[in-house]
């Protein structure tokens, strides 16, 4: 038996119509369509012309700007800027300078260290600075840990911070690498002068100079070894020969050497020696306030008030958050009867953190003058914590004791205190 296969499963071929009525509507309207592209082929110009000026009346496009990239100098140009603002005295600038390459450069291992020095030695009171430095130090680390350099350089920090014990293992780390440049020994001998141990100090700064007799901050070491020892004159060579060696070496600054110097030439009655210094290095340095600070300071201990109040209303303006220069500023305020401004001194360098007993005493009666004893009582009360706290002398303590009496009250009065904190940006190295 057999079933007939439908017509549609069939493999015969099947005859086909050659017009279809299922495909009319395609042989009607292809015609038009290919007729209708054409003429808007020939016409394409004038149609996208009239679509141009449609769309710029009626659409609003957004207009997307790129953000104005940031200028960055080459590493070859930050370079030559740092070396030129060293050698012209633009201090500031050069740090700015070393920042921009060890942002751009962070595996090099030159100017890493040289920032975290310069940075510490010229504010290392400063616990911003301080923390800038310590990063940079750090950062000189992870760029090389193989080099001596960064360890050096961070125990340098670390010892200027006043953590002393913790910055001695850093700097034995860094002369283990093999350092050749006599940095690690002076460190060393800078770290063990803080533990006041002298003769350990004294041996690793004569290690630093034997190995590079340009080394300045040996040098320095030495000057306050021999300072600290009751040896002046002695100390007044290693300091000139420190500062002989920066002088020579524009990467070795040496501000905070110049300071040190004309401090001792002062006390030891050679004011002359000290002005001449301070103001020639003023001259190469524009940007250190430490310099003017000094100056003014010894214009006033030898009695030259004018020259006082000018260098240190110029360190004001170059410098207006370094406390030392209010300070010498309400003490020549005040011998000059300026009660009013020797007071907005004094709350400014208090405002700072001064440490500087003088200035909540001088700042205190200049309130008193003006017969504000309400705004005295509050820096004599912040001055005598202070003395305790810094372990002054009787003297001082009985002078502020005296003040707050004369104001009708006597320590801690309710009338309110200050408590100040020092934060100061300055270079005066370590004393004992």
């Amino acid at each position: 038996m057999y079933l007939k296969t439908p017509r549609r499963y069939s493999t015969r071929r099947q005859k086909r119509n050659l017009f279809n009525l299922r495909w009319l509507w395609l042989y009607l309207i292809t015609p038009p369509a290919i007729i209708g592209l054409l003429i808007v082929w020939n016409l394409r110009t004038e149609i996208s012309n009239s679509l141009n000026v449609w769309v710029g009346r009626n659409v609003r496009v957004a207009q997307i700007f790129a953000p104005t990239p940031t200028a960055t100098l080459p590493a070859k140009d930050l370079e030559t800027r740092i070396m030129t603002s060293l050698e012209s005295g633009s201090i500031n600038d050069a740090l700015d300078a070393m920042a921009s390459y060890t942002e751009s450069v962070k595996n090099e291992t030159v100017w890493h260290p040289l920032l975290a020095q310069t940075l510490i030695m010229r504010n290392s009171k400063d616990p911003t600075v301080q923390a800038q430095a310590l990063q940079a130090g750090l950062r000189a680390i992870n760029a090389n840990p193989e080099a001596p350099d960064g360890w050096i350089v961070t125990a340098l920090v670390m010892d200027y911070a006043e953590d002393s014990a913790r910055a001695l293992g850093y700097a034995l780390h860094g002369k283990e690498l093999g350092d050749s440049t006599g940095m690690a020994s002076a460190v060393l001998a800078g770290i063990y002068y803080s533990l006041s141990d002298y003769k350990t100090a004294g041996t690793y700064a004569d290690e630093a100079l034997k190995a590079n007799p340009n080394l300045a901050y040996g040098y320095y070491v030495r000057a306050q070894i021999a300072q600290s020892s009751g040896a002046p004159k002695e100390a007044i060579q290693w300091y000139r020969q420190a500062m002989q060696a920066s002088n020579n070496d524009k990467k070795q600054w040496g501000g905070y050497i110049v300071v040190d110097l004309a401090g001792l030439y002062s006390s030891q009655d050679q004011e002359d020696q000290a002005t001449k210094l301070l103001t020639d290095a003023i001259t190469r340095d524009k940007d250190y306030p430490g310099l003017m600070y000094q100056l003014a300071n010894i214009y006033f201990k030898n009695g030259n008030f004018t020259k006082a109040m000018e260098t240190s209303l110029s360190c004001i303006d170059r410098s207006a958050n370094y406390a030392p220069c209010y300070v010498v500023a309400t003490k020549t305020q005040y011998h000059d009867g300026l009660w009013e401004k020797a007071a907005q001194s004094a709350q400014r360098a208090a405002a700072l953190g001064s440490p500087e007993t003088g200035v909540y005493y001088y700042g205190g009666l200049a309130f008193y003058k003006l017969n504000l004893c309400a705004q005295a009582v509050p820096l004599f009360n912040a001055g005598l914590a202070l003395a305790e706290k810094l372990k002054k002398e009787q003297s001082i303590k009985s002078d502020f004791a005296e003040a707050l009496t004369t104001c009708g009250t006597s320590a801690a009065s309710d009338i309110g205190t200050l408590t100040p904190t020092p934060i100061i940006v300055t270079a005066t190295p370590r004393k004992k």
